[in-house]
């Protein structure tokens, strides 16, 4: 719910929508991934949950030694984008996340109305 401390801590921007709980687990889980890459190993969650009375998140991740350079690991990494006129989410690759301020968003509402 503070934006400041997301900005700071995850280097994200946080809204509000119904899937932020979502995408705090995921701000979570691809924090660690990252740490764990800076420390040539591979991070991957066994499980993750949010406990809507106490705004806590919980993630169980397993830690294995890389067996490949923890570079290729990022392939693998996107962005979750959000319509600001319908909330539909959608997948923005990391390479692409330059892009994606151009990008027209998939959602239908806004390619009916050819936004």
């Amino acid at each position: 719910s503070n934006p400041h401390q997301a900005a700071a801590g995850y280097a994200a921007v946080t809204h509000k929508f119904p899937g932020c709980n979502e995408a705090g687990l995921r701000l979570l889980v691809g924090t660690a991934a990252c740490e764990a890459a800076a420390r040539h190993l591979t991070a991957s969650p066994v499980f993750s949950f949010f406990h809507r009375p106490s705004s806590t998140f919980r993630v169980m991740m397993r830690l294995d030694a890389a067996k490949r350079p923890p570079a290729s690991a990022f392939a693998a990494l996107s962005h979750v984008a959000r319509c600001p006129s319908c909330g539909e989410v959608w997948r923005v690759p990391s390479t692409r996340l330059g892009d994606a301020a151009s990008l027209a968003p998939p959602c239908s509402c806004c390619s009916e109305r050819g936004e």
